[in-house]
């Protein structure tokens, strides 16, 4: 068994203890994480590449056709649809049949609150100079962003990417 189906399988787990019967991902780390598919340039162009995790389906990656090829190749999972722009309901013809009489768990896809105002601090502390501010601001985040990875609410990579992109700003002022 691949890393991915490991983890996949750790996530049904999880989701059954908490009776879910499907979850949605959309956050491309997390995408990486369960099914091993970066999409194209690894950005959002406004096209949602998208995994479904169900309990009794399987696994689902919906991505822009563009991606087909490459998700095909490197995606772990149980099947892919592939969508084009403008043509009938896109990516979302997928989603009735996974989630129809479901309960669904929904990837909380933005930083929390808590996490974005101890950013602003360190942003803040960073355009006016003060580097002191910043690395206190910085040392300040740490724990937070880490407790946020812990309970789940944010991807564990995605808060180490974050805490390092922080910290090398704030070494970066010297």
């Amino acid at each position: 068994m691949n890393i991915f189906s490991q983890r996949i399988n750790k996530l049904l787990k999880k989701m059954s203890k908490e009776n879910l019967d499907v979850a949605i991902i959309t956050d491309e780390d997390n995408v990486y994480y369960f099914s091993g598919y970066y999409d194209y340039l690894h950005m959002e162009f406004g096209r949602p590449t998208i995994l479904l995790v169900s309990q009794k389906k399987g696994t689902l990656l919906i991505t822009p056709s563009i991606d087909e090829n490459m998700a095909k190749s490197e995606a772990q999972v149980d099947r892919i649809v592939a969508w084009n722009d403008g043509l009938g309901d896109e990516w979302r013809v997928e989603f009735p049949s996974f989630l129809h009489n479901n309960t669904v768990g929904i990837e909380l896809n933005s930083i929390p609150q808590v996490v974005k105002t101890y950013i602003k601090k360190i942003d803040a502390a960073i355009a006016g100079g003060d580097q002191s501010a910043a690395a206190t601001a910085y040392n300040e985040a740490v724990p937070v962003i880490d407790r946020m990875a812990d309970k789940g609410i944010i991807h564990k990579n995605k808060a180490a990417r974050h805490k390092s992109r922080l910290n090398a700003a704030v070494k970066g002022m010297k």
